[in-house]
């Protein structure tokens, strides 16, 4: 699981409305499996279709974000 400095760098480099998304799939229990290497963050989570879907987030050295779902 992403630290409290994990999450709060994340929160600070996406819009609020992003990282409510996140937040609020993860204190439901949507997101099944999170992986943290080096600076990209990957996941699976139960969206609204039937399958679950395949989530990236990079971070750059600059603090930029750039995700991919």
């Amino acid at each position: 699981m992403l630290s409290r400095c994990g999450l709060a760098a994340i929160r600070t480099a996406t819009s609020s409305d992003v990282a409510s998304r996140g937040a609020s799939y993860a204190r439901r229990g949507r997101v099944r499996s999170i992986e943290v290497a080096g600076a990209a963050i990957r996941g699976t989570v139960d969206g609204s279709e039937r399958e679950p879907y395949r989530t990236v987030l990079w971070v750059s050295a600059d603090g930029k974000v750039d995700a991919l779902c």
